[in-house]
């Protein structure tokens, strides 16, 4: 009886322990897994050498400053001194919100030329990430070769040069890598032959990105998260409605 006991109580032990290691085993994955999503995220984005920045690039710097991050975090707000404190990359979060139309919104061409004040089909020559003046974020320009002008602005014409920026890139700093990340942009590369939708830039004759459709044959992909987007159409339909909505403005 005793040894039947003794039987019962080893095999309970047993069960036990194999259940505490399995227990152990699913937590540690789901850790992980958070981590490697966020590998993944960060991975996303090629960083760039530090520059000196020129009086176009200071005047987008103020536009993309985050005062929040030092009032809320003193000199841990700043990307260089949490990378110099902690030594190593930095990564800061942004997760950006937009609105949501409404059910009868307009169509997706005629929402997306309304918010902007340039609409082109264009290249991209070359991008640069640059730190802001406080330290406290980082913004990419993109230098855009345009190919074509869907919805005009002042004397922007087919073989000019542009400059577009957008909120988020990563750069060099000290031998770290500095990020900052934002939901709802995509990254975009050099090379890449894209429809923009642009609003005026914060420093004199630049512009900031609505939203950008990267463009692989017939296929279009927005890479700013929107409630308005043309990417359910193919290229040339996506084209046909733009023009057609530029048409309709210059009746009214």
């Amino acid at each position: 009886m005793a040894k039947v006991k003794f039987k019962h109580t080893f095999l309970s032990l047993v069960v036990l322990f194999v259940g505490s290691v399995l227990v152990i085993v699913v937590r540690s994955n789901n850790r992980q897994e958070p981590k490697q999503e966020s590998a993944r995220q960060v991975r996303t984005e090629q960083p760039t050498a530090l520059l000196e920045k020129n009086d176009r690039n200071k005047g987008e710097s103020a536009g993309y400053t985050n005062d929040s991050r030092l009032k809320s975090n003193g000199e841990e707000g700043k990307m260089t001194s949490e990378a110099r404190r902690l030594n190593r990359d930095v990564t800061f979060l942004v997760e950006d919100s937009f609105t949501v139309l409404p059910l009868t919104a307009e169509p997706p061409a005629v929402a997306l030329l309304k918010e902007s004040v340039l609409a082109i089909r264009g290249y991209i020559e070359s991008k640069q990430s640059f730190l802001t003046d406080n330290e406290t974020a980082i913004f990419t320009e993109y230098q855009v070769k345009v190919n074509e002008v869907l919805k005009p602005d002042s004397s922007i014409g087919q073989g000019d040069t542009i400059f577009v920026t957008r909120p988020g890139g990563s750069v060099i700093y000290d031998g770290h890598i500095l990020r900052d990340l934002h939901s709802r942009y995509s990254p975009l590369e050099a090379g890449a032959d894209c429809l923009f939708f642009l609003k005026k830039g914060n420093a004199r004759g630049t512009y900031s990105l609505h939203q950008v459709m990267s463009i692989n044959g017939e296929e279009i992909t927005a890479l700013v998260q929107s409630p308005s987007g043309l990417s359910s159409l193919t290229l040339t339909q996506a084209l046909g409605e733009v023009r057609a909505a530029v048409r309709r403005d210059k009746k009214q």
